[in-house]
């Protein structure tokens, strides 16, 4: 299929077995950059929406546990004794879930006979080769290929130059962004996931304490707050985000 796309693009454009390939080389070097970049934007995008997610589980999880450690003040004061602070914690609903896996493709078709084809390229696609393959850590072997499909699949080329301009200005800025906010995703996961692990407890715990203040008359009997009607439902879905994935 790959050498049949080469040749008949050559043809298209009158070209040789080499020319064609230096092209198509070259075009697919400037088309795999401008994919990550493509890739690069909409993976940022869905790292804004996956930060405000964790930042607003972190509020809530860091809240109740906030919370219970402000209602043990507040019966201590109280008089409560140390006591009937130290509750006979339940066992915690058993942990699991189902588990992400992964199946292996069924791979690629193998029929269409392989070709080995020795080309002469020109010294300009040489030098942009080599430079690819030294940032990448690819070898040539297996990137001419691909390179190859690249150029074929390649856009318009107006289409291209449109989006090139635009990687050059915006490219900079965005791995910088980008890294910032996977650090600081990162760092909400953890705590995240380590509240998480102690959620159901901290839950019992927040409702045992409110009961116990509502009974003092230290706290109102219609206050609620959002995580009173948290149930299974909920859990699960934390326990989903944070502790039945690998970390981000």
């Amino acid at each position: 299929m790959l050498y049949r796309g080469l040749t008949e693009y050559c043809l298209r454009n009158s070209l040789t077995l080499e020319e064609g390939a230096s092209s198509l080389i070259e075009k697919g070097i400037d088309n795999y950059w401008l994919m990550v970049y493509k890739f690069k934007k909409r993976d940022f995008e869905i790292l804004r929406e996956n930060f405000e997610v964790y930042r607003k589980d972190n509020e809530r999880l860091k809240a109740i546990e906030a919370q219970n450690e402000e209602l043990k003040s507040l019966l201590l004061k109280e008089g409560a004794s140390t006591e009937i602070l130290k509750f006979a914690e339940k066992s915690s609903a058993k942990e699991g879930g189902n588990r992400f896996e992964t199946k292996d493709g069924a791979g690629e078709d193998t029929s269409e006979k392989k070709r080995l084809l020795r080309l002469e390229l020109a010294r300009g696609t040489v030098e942009k080769l080599n430079q690819f393959l030294l940032e990448k850590g690819f070898f040539a072997i297996d990137a001419i290929p691909v390179l190859i499909k690249y150029g074929l699949s390649s856009q318009d080329e107006d289409d291209l130059r449109v989006l090139k301009s635009e990687m050059e200005k915006e490219l900079p800025k965005l791995d910088v962004q980008y890294t910032v906010l996977r650090f600081q995703i990162y760092q909400y996961f953890k705590v995240n996931q380590t509240l998480t692990m102690r959620l159901n407890i901290l839950l019992a715990e927040n409702r045992k304490l409110k009961e116990m203040c509502r009974r003092y008359g230290i706290l109102n009997p219609g206050s609620k707050d959002e995580w009173d009607e948290w149930g299974a439902e909920k859990i699960g879905e934390l326990y989903s985000r944070y502790l039945y994935v690998k970390r981000p």
